[in-house]
C-alpha cells in the first residue's frame, strides 16, 4: 500500500511519494507546513503557481525561479517590482517573465550592447534572435516614445523664451532705457526628424509589428475613409477615384505629381460594370514621394 498525498488527497503506488527530507536533498525548499511523516505525489510536486498571474503550473510549464530573476535584476543594477517579493520557492509563468524582461527592456539592451567582447554583428544577432524581439520592440517603442517627449519638452521651453524674451524686449514709454537685444531662439528639433533616425533603419518582421502598433493612431487620425485623399504625408500618398468625384482625384493627381510623388502601384478595387464599363468602382492609386525611395 502506498499512501494518501497531504496536498490532494490522491491515492499513491507503493514507494511514490515525495519527503520533506527529499526537497532538502535537492536543496529545495518544501511546501509549507510539510512535515517528516507526510507525503505528496509527483503531480503536486512538479505542480506550481505562477507568483505573478497566479495561473497554475505542471511540469511541463516553462518556469523562472524568483532567486534567478532577483539575480538578473541585481547585474542590471535595478530592482524588480514583482522580483523583489519573490523568494527561491517562487515562480513565474513564461508570459509573466517576459512581462520582468520587457520592465528592464533597456538596461539589458544596453547590457548586452555594451558587454565586453560583444561584437557589433554579435549584437545584431542577439537583437534578431526571436527569444529577445520582445525586449527589442520595447527598446523600440521607448525610443519613440522619448524622442515625442523629448519634443514636446523643447516646444515648452521655446515657448517659455519668447514669452521672456517679448517682455524683456518691450519698450518702457517715455523711458530712454535701451532694449535689450533678443537672444538667438533654438530651432527645435522636428520630431519627425528624431523618430525617422530610429526608424529609417531596416527592421524585423517583428520591429515593423511593433511599429505598426506603435504608430497605429497617429496613422488613423490622418485617414480619410471616402474620401478622394485617403492619406497623405510627406513621404506617401493614396488618392481615391470614385463614381462622381472624377474632377476631385483629377485635381489631387495633378498636385501630388508636382510635389514630386510618384505612382507606384494602382488597386483597381471591387469590379463593376456599368453601361459596357468595366472595371473597379472605387480604384486607389498609391503614391511615393521619391526623395525616400532608393
Amino acid at each position: 500500500m502506498g499512501g494518501i498525498c497531504y496536498l490532494c488527497k490522491s491515492k499513491m503506488s507503493w514507494g511514490e511519494g515525495i519527503t520533506r527530507k527529499h526537497h532538502y536533498d535537492l536543496n529545495q525548499i518544501p511546501p509549507k507546513d510539510m512535515t517528516e511523516n507526510d507525503k505528496m505525489c509527483r503531480k503536486c510536486y512538479h505542480k506550481d503557481t505562477c507568483f505573478d498571474c497566479a495561473k497554475d503550473l505542471d511540469e511541463k510549464s516553462h518556469k523562472v525561479q524568483g532567486n534567478r530573476l532577483k539575480e538578473i535584476a541585481i547585474s542590471l543594477g535595478e530592482t524588480d517590482e514583482i522580483g523583489d517579493k519573490m523568494d527561491e520557492t517562487d515562480v513565474l509563468c513564461f508570459d509573466c517573465a517576459k512581462k520582468f524582461d520587457v520592465r528592464h527592456a533597456m538596461a539589458s539592451y544596453n547590457d548586452t550592447k555594451n558587454t565586453e567582447g560583444v561584437t557589433p554583428a554579435a549584437f545584431d544577432q542577439w537583437k534578431n534572435d526571436p527569444l529577445n524581439q520582445h525586449i527589442v520592440q520595447e527598446v523600440d517603442r521607448i525610443i519613440s516614445s522619448e524622442d515625442v517627449d523629448d519634443f514636446i519638452e523643447n516646444q515648452k521651453n521655446v515657448i517659455q523664451e519668447n514669452k521672456e524674451q517679448s517682455s524683456t524686449n518691450s519698450p518702457i514709454s517715455g523711458s530712454d532705457t535701451p532694449v535689450t537685444k533678443p537672444k538667438p531662439v533654438t530651432k527645435p528639433k522636428l520630431v519627425t526628424t528624431t523618430v525617422s533616425a530610429s526608424l529609417s533603419q531596416i527592421t524585423s518582421a517583428a520591429s515593423l509589428t511593433n511599429i505598426t502598433d506603435v504608430r497605429h493612431d497617429e496613422f488613423k487620425r490622418n485617414w480619410q475613409k471616402g474620401r478622394v485623399v485617403q492619406f497623405k504625408n510627406d513621404k506617401i500618398a493614396i488618392l481615391m477615384r470614385a463614381h462622381a468625384s472624377q474632377v476631385q482625384f483629377i485635381v489631387a493627381f495633378d498636385q501630388v505629381t508636382r510635389e514630386g510623388f510618384r505612382l507606384m502601384a494602382i488597386d483597381e478595387g471591387k469590379e463593376a460594370s456599368v453601361g459596357g464599363f468595366s472595371g473597379g468602382t472605387s480604384s486607389y492609386y498609391y503614391f511615393q514621394k521619391m526623395d525616400y525611395v532608393r
